[in-house]
């Protein structure tokens, strides 16, 4: 489960590491969790926030392949949240992403941003990846 704030707070102050380091840690998680979530930190998305697929890389000519795989690949990296989460296109340039193996639906705007989060059947809005569902967890090496 995702740690909260506080929560990182203790466990790193257990930590061996310098005073610094932990500080710099501690303020980078707060930074973190303080902002909206993007539809990029749960999909591989370009910078202008369109969905990528990954791509066909055998159908492709081989330049034109290994442009699309570096960019594919580049965003999948900035990706911070773990799960394999499903891409549902909406009216009007909105996409709706699921996590089936937790239930969880998260709805963006056509700009990428966060517009509603259901676990089953019960919606509510959040501005913050502190508000999430601690569920829905940072992927390895994120934190």
């Amino acid at each position: 489960m995702r740690p909260t704030t506080n929560e990182y707070v203790i466990e790193i102050g257990k930590s061996d590491e310098a005073f610094m380091i932990c500080w710099m840690n501690i303020q980078t998680y707060a930074k973190l969790t303080n902002r909206a979530p993007r539809l990029g930190d749960f999909v591989p998305t370009d910078e202008e926030g369109n969905v990528l697929e990954k791509p066909d890389i055998h159908s492709l000519d081989h330049s034109i392949a290994v442009a699309l795989n570096n960019e594919y690949q580049a965003a999948k990296d900035k990706v911070i949240f773990a799960g394999d989460w499903k891409v549902e296109p909406l009216l009007g340039g909105a996409v709706d992403i699921f996590n089936k193996e937790q239930d969880w639906k998260v709805r963006f705007d056509e700009y990428g941003d966060v517009i509603v989060i259901a676990y089953g059947k019960y919606p509510y809005k959040l501005t913050r990846i502190e508000d999430l569902p601690r569920e829905i967890e940072f992927k390895n090496g994120v934190i």
